[in-house]
């Protein structure tokens, strides 16, 4: 007699992003039938920090909590997952009047930075970035495509600093280094096209005369920036963007950072504003350069401001999130992550998971070998049978869900024991280990 095989049972602690992300990814591969999927959530809104509601009135329509208010142009995964998301809502019996997902997630081409030079008062100035050709969903640049972008980007802006001064910042040098660097971008690009060449150090040499010649051209800014005190706004952030594209190249190249067994994690025991001092130009202004405030708010943005990062894993952000974006540099989220993400996730995957709310993890387990968890411990509350986690709500002219009002959970409480090869047979930990 032949034997019945069984699903997978996966038991899922936590409805937090890494969570929900990973029970989609279960979903929606080519092993989604084998699976049986329970996930144990500890109220009755899914999100984790990421949580957020809507207010149930017709007169406050204000978002409560809100998880990110922005997701990054380079966020490759979660763009993609979101997207996804959206286009299998499409399809379903929800589609009528709902949003899509460009009226939810709105483009944005520039950031807003702030400054007090000199203590002359706050100044504030757009960065831009242009919208490019990169569609969510492809492939992920490589680090050598990113450096021939910062590359063209150091020439496009130094090209605007002598437009901006009618030739003052012109020189035949300037002429030559230009010519050099396209005949280094075009050796790469065909580096790039064989897979073979550009990494080999055939072209190190060039490289290294590159940077070089940028760290003397960087030298030849700010002897003119010193000469010309005083200098108008306009000029002082064309050259703070200059020195910022420039030193961090000037770094890769000379620490040869793309070349084996080099690599952006082989500086990560620096401070990101160590390794640019380490790089930056004697005559540049420390304003211009690694104490900045491109720089400061790359410390600002994660909240570690007066701490150290690490330099390689900063120095991939950068280069991401300035040139490896899709589309646009960054989306802002018209609604709270709980409605705009955790709520399609949810209408997707309520028919195909079973979602056990009010079950707190008190506890888990470990085998004798600390190997594996071996049992789960976990607190139940009765949930009323009839209680819809979601409920509707108006978006300009259009409808959407959000998450209902967290119902007072019974005083009353079971202890559930989850034992594995009897309860679960693969384990997600979707929770942070320090919740133990």
């Amino acid at each position: 007699m032949k034997a019945i095989s069984r699903k997978t049972r996966v038991a899922v602690l936590g409805g937090g992003p890494a969570a929900i992300a990973a029970v989609y990814s279960l979903l929606n591969g080519k092993d989604a039938e084998t699976y049986e999927i329970t996930v144990y959530q500890e109220n009755t809104q899914l999100g984790g920090k990421c949580a957020s509601f809507t207010a149930n009135s017709p007169t406050n329509h204000r978002i409560y909590e809100h998880g990110l208010h922005v997701l990054m142009g380079f966020y490759d995964v979660s763009l993609s997952w979101i997207h996804d998301m959206y286009r299998e809502i499409a399809k379903g019996p929800f589609a009528k009047n709902l949003p899509t997902v460009k009226e939810i997630f709105k483009p944005a081409d520039s950031f807003t930075l702030c400054e007090n030079p000199d203590d002359a008062g706050w100044q504030y100035w757009t960065l831009p970035f242009p919208e490019n050709k990169r569609a969510i969903g492809d492939k992920r640049q490589s680090l050598h495509q990113l450096i021939g972008q910062g590359l063209r980007a150091f020439l496009k802006l130094r090209r605007a600093l002598a437009k901006q001064h009618g030739g003052h910042y012109q020189h035949l040098r300037l002429f030559l280094f230009e010519v050099l660097l396209i005949l280094l971008l075009g050796l790469m690009a065909i580096g790039s096209v064989l897979k073979l060449l550009h990494w080999s150090r055939l072209f190190a040499g060039l490289r290294r005369f590159i940077a070089r010649e940028m760290r003397n051209e960087l030298h030849r800014i700010g002897a003119k920036l010193d000469e010309n005190k005083g200098v108008d706004n306009v000029t002082r952030q064309l050259a703070m963007c200059i020195g910022f594209v420039g030193v961090n190249l000037c770094g890769i190249l000379q620490d040869e950072l793309y070349l084996p067994p080099n690599d952006l994690r082989s500086i990560n025991d620096q401070d990101y504003k160590d390794w640019l001092k380490q790089h930056n130009v004697a005559d540049w202004p420390e304003d211009l350069s690694w104490n900045s405030v491109v720089v400061n708010a790359l410390y600002q943005l994660p909240f570690s401001n007066g701490t150290s990062m690490a330099a390689g894993t900063t120095l991939h952000t950068v280069m991401r999130l300035g040139m490896g974006y899709a589309g646009h540099v960054a989306y802002h989220i018209k609604l709270g992550m709980g409605d705009a993400v955790f709520a399609p996730a949810y209408l997707l995957l309520k028919d195909k998971v079973d979602f056990k709310f009010f079950h707190q993890v008190c506890d888990v387990v470990p085998d004798e070998t600390n190997s594996s968890i071996k049992r789960v411990s976990i607190q139940a509350y009765d949930l009323d049978k009839n209680f819809q986690p979601l409920r509707k709500i108006s978006v300009g002219d259009n409808e959407w869900f959000s998450w209902a009002d967290c119902p007072t959970r019974s005083p009353q409480c079971r202890t559930l024991e989850l034992e594995a090869g009897h309860d679960f047979d693969v384990l997600i930990l979707g929770m942070s280990v320090g919740s133990f």
